[in-house]
């Protein structure tokens, strides 16, 4: 630590650095307490869980979300996937199974974690560890090998605590399991009616009493919620950019300290041709599959153009490019794949099994691993220096911008007469964006915790930094109906659809049973569809598109009870369904697939019992909670 301050002594994040510390030496007597409330995000049995540590999962967390889903997530998805819930959980759970680890005698220690990271397939190369590929992957993934061998250590005393639970486990006869199995991988399919509440919207008619009425009754669904108005100075590190400058020196120190981050490993360029195969395909399946890759790939080696003949015989969508797959990481394809192609010498084709099925591969081209010079990583590392340093020098620009405003007590008076650009936004509520500046939680947070008039210290937010100043704190109301009167329209017809679909939905179940369905289904201009086969178990309907728990009550439907006794809620529709037929599972399916379920159903219930039992300690021991920290997070 001390080298490094000695390094950059004069960056200015250093200099903000040894300030903060001379402070603390300053108020060390007086300030633990206020220390712990604003550095403790959580007490689990007297151990502490640091703010930074669970940000820094809530981060990990959001970033896993986003590159999943392709997008920046906003406020309210970011509050629906429960970002919040899961980070804190997930620390607190790691607390009680570390604490009751120690109670118990179990110990992991340093040993044991390096061994089970050697022993990891993804770090290692040609069946050894390789350290550079293990940094390299750890930092792909914005991690530090002590943060995660601290993972490591965490995952193996989860393994030994199930292990001792899962001692008690009921092991399933041949009988019991073949019950389970089937009940869930029995195919099923579905006769459904659809009932949109949409199209009875037209239907409604009303007079202007019964929307004063549904006001009257709804008044809460009209409420306009608390809002602040706020000044703000903003302080992006773009703005600085022009204004830094990054020497030859400091880009070949920051060459010298990170050189793994420049190792490039081992990559190659494949084209392949996928014929495709199921995992339960019968054995004379396998063999026709072979011998066709068999005859492919010894068409390819006496010279036949292996472009053309992807695009004709192979399955996979990049049959159209000539199976190109582009260049490929070993530790990012399937294993199998992975095996044969970076065995192969350039110009050399063989073939792979996966679970895709057979592919016949060529290798087209190869990069060897190797530390790539700095000349090539030169304007990237200015790149990242300058960025850095702007970002510094914004820092102590908002830093030094609160201070002096602060201590005039007017933020619009200092921006004028500091020639800088104040931005007021009109009003805006809890979890929404600040207008003009965009999705902000940690501002929009700041700005309902101040007081009237007070000023805010430095907000680090979306990569920029704020200070702004409470203008006005608007309560909130209900709008009267006037103001209203157009929602309160919309949301009167809707409801009354519903209402009207609803008993359609109903007319509809009651009239199947009877078997009086066909007439009634003209008149109303409905029709009856029918999904593809599924698997009972699964968590989507086909065609219907359901989730979740409306999806768990169709699993219950046999050919003796085909309907349910209720209407089924989809997204903005309703659905009367009827099981239509049943494929029960041959005996071969379930022979072949029995061993593996009856493992995936004692896993299963491990976890379930981890679950339960964690939820049980969570219950018995002290857990204490700083909310105020917690309610800065969505």
């Amino acid at each position: 630590m001390l080298k490094f301050m000695r390094t950059h002594a004069a960056s200015w994040g250093i200099k903000i650095l040894l300030g903060l510390i001379i402070v603390v030496f300053i108020f060390w007597g007086v300030g633990r307490i206020e220390s712990k409330r604003k550095t403790v995000v959580a007490t689990v049995a007297g151990q502490y869980i640091a703010i930074g540590e669970f940000d820094k999962l809530y981060r990990d967390l959001l970033l896993r979300y986003e590159r999943m889903l392709g997008k920046s997530l906003t406020l309210k998805e970011i509050q629906s996937l429960g970002i919040k819930n899961q980070a804190l959980f997930t620390l607190i759970d790691s607390s009680i199974l570390r604490q009751e680890a120690e109670r118990w005698g179990i110990i992991v220690g340093d040993e044991e974690v390096g061994r089970a990271i050697l022993k990891d397939p993804s770090f290692q190369r040609e069946g050894r560890f390789s350290r550079d590929l293990y940094l390299f992957l750890l930092r792909r993934q914005g991690m530090e090998p002590g943060e995660y061998e601290e993972r490591v250590k965490t995952a193996l005393l989860v393994d030994r605590i199930r292990s001792i639970l899962g001692d008690n486990l009921v092991h399933l006869s041949d009988e019991e399991l073949r019950s389970i199995f089937s009940r869930r991988e029995e195919k099923i399919r579905l006769e459904f009616v659809k009932v949109s509440p949409e199209k009875f919207m037209d239907e409604v008619k009303f007079e202007e009493k019964d929307l004063e009425d549904f006001y009257s009754a709804h008044r809460e669904e009209f409420r306009v919620p608390e809002k602040v108005k706020v000044a703000l100075l903003r302080f992006r590190p773009s703005d600085f950019l022009d204004e830094v400058e990054v020497s030859d020196e400091e880009i070949q120190s920051h060459y010298e300290e990170n050189r793994d981050q420049y190792f490039s490993p081992k990559k190659v360029r494949v084209r392949h041709i996928l014929l495709p195969l199921p995992p339960d395909a019968r054995e004379e399946k396998v063999e026709e599959v072979r011998k066709k890759a068999e005859e492919l790939l010894e068409r390819v080696r006496k010279g036949e153009d292996f472009a053309k003949l992807a695009r004709e015989y192979s399955k996979d969508p990049t049959a159209e490019k000539g199976g190109d797959l582009g260049y490929l990481l070993r530790q990012d394809i399937d294993p199998d794949f992975a095996r044969v192609a970076f065995s192969l010498k350039k110009g050399e084709a063989g073939i792979a099994r996966t679970r895709f099925g057979f592919h016949v591969l060529k290798v087209e081209d190869i990069k060897e691993e190797r530390v790539i010079p700095l000349e090539e990583v030169r304007d990237k590392i200015l790149s990242q220096l300058r960025r850095e340093k702007a970002t510094d020098r914004a820092a102590l620009e908002a830093a030094d911008s609160s201070y002096k405003a602060k201590k005039r007590g007017d933020l619009l008076k200092y921006a004028e007469q500091a020639g800088l650009k104040l931005i007021t936004p009109p009003p805006f509520s809890r979890g929404k964006e600040v207008p003009e500046v965009g999705p902000r939680p940690k501002v929009v947070q700041e700005a309902f915790s101040l007081s009237p008039g007070e000023i805010s210290s430095v907000i680090e937010d979306g990569g920029g930094y704020f200070v702004l100043q409470l203008l006005e704190k608007i309560p909130s109301r209900i709008a009267p109906f006037e103001e209203v009167k157009d929602r309160v329209a919309r949301r009167y017809k809707e409801s009354k659809a519903r209402e009207m679909a609803r008993e359609v939905a109903l007319q509809v179940m009651a009239r199947w049973r009877e078997g009086s369905l066909e007439e009634f289904l003209k008149e109303r201009g409905l029709k009856v569809e029918e999904t593809d086969y599924f698997p009972r178990s699964s968590s989507f309907i086909p065609k219907i598109g359901l989730f979740g728990k409306e999806a768990q009550k169709i699993q219950t439907l046999t050919p003796q009870h085909p309907f349910l006794n209720e209407v089924i809620k989809g997204e903005g529709v309703l659905y009367v369904v009827r099981l239509k037929e049943v494929k029960p599972l041959s005996p071969k399916e379930y022979g072949d697939k029995k061993e593996d379920y009856r493992r995936f159903l004692e896993e299963m219930w491990r976890k379930q019992l981890l679950s339960s039992w964690l939820r049980e300690r969570r219950e018995q021991v002290k857990i204490e909670l700083n909310e105020e920290l917690l309610s800065r997070y969505q």
